[in-house]
């Protein structure tokens, strides 16, 4: 995984608890992803830009990052403007900008790119071991925590044979002039990887049972909580109760 090559930096994020800053995150992420104001849209983009610059993680991964919520906006907002109703802003022919379009389009451009840059910043700081420890120490049931894994994993998993698949399909000679990014051979990949991961997920589950698991995750204890990790999730915690009060009043 790509994001494992910024484990060792050294920086306040990395040395955050994950204990204490995965709540601190989930609860900026949860501030991004419900306000509407101006002044919690700002606070928002801030504290998502004052995390990724804390975790001293090149701007490039970041911005390679968030190509793809960029891209999503960039399909979604000229819809969204012309579309959306009410007071018009301007006219163009047959066409119409709506106020209301531009406000929909800045408030959802503000929330989703700040909510990916949160959970880059939480995934790319923080070792995965350390992440299922922390879910473990606020007594996340196991079998969440069992889910969580598989699924990280399998994500992985799927990505690698799917790039595999398609360099199996341009060596027998389907190419993009031709038919390689026709739906039906795109659809045949998909379908034959889900039956593949469907397949592996049966092996791994039979592996488990032989090897005596019983649905019992034992995770090792994590280390002491140290003053700077109680502040840095105090301040976060304050953050989002200010916006909480900006929003509310």
């Amino acid at each position: 995984m790509k994001s494992d090559f910024f484990i060792g930096v050294k920086s306040p994020v990395h040395a955050w608890d994950a204990r204490w800053k995965c709540p601190a995150f989930l609860a900026l992420v949860c501030i991004a992803a419900f306000v509407q104001s101006p002044p919690g849209l700002a606070a928002a983009a801030g504290c998502a830009l004052i995390l990724m610059v804390a975790s001293r993680v090149p701007a490039a991964f970041y911005l390679k990052t968030l190509k793809y919520p960029v891209f999503m906006l960039v399909v979604m907002t000229p819809l969204l403007i012309l579309s959306a109703g009410g007071a018009s802003l301007m006219d163009i022919g047959p066409l119409s900008i709506y106020t209301s379009g531009l406000e929909w389009s800045g408030t959802i451009g503000v929330r989703s790119l700040s909510i990916v840059a949160m959970f880059s910043v939480l995934v790319m700081t923080t070792r995965y071991d350390m992440l299922v420890k922390s879910m473990e120490y606020f007594h996340v049931p196991n079998k969440l925590i069992f889910i969580f894994l598989s699924t990280y994993r399998f994500i992985f998993l799927f990505f690698e044979l799917l790039h595999n698949s398609f360099r199996a399909a341009r060596l027998r000679g389907y190419h993009a002039a031709r038919s390689f990014f026709h739906f039906t051979t795109v659809l045949d990949i998909l379908i034959s990887l889900l039956v593949h991961g469907f397949e592996q997920t049966e092996r791994t589950n039979q592996a488990m049972i032989l090897r005596g698991y019983q649905n019992n995750l034992i995770v090792p204890g994590g280390g002491s909580t140290s003053a700077s990790d109680l502040a840095k999730s105090g301040a976060a915690f304050s953050v989002a109760i200010a916006v909480i009060l900006i929003e509310i009043l």
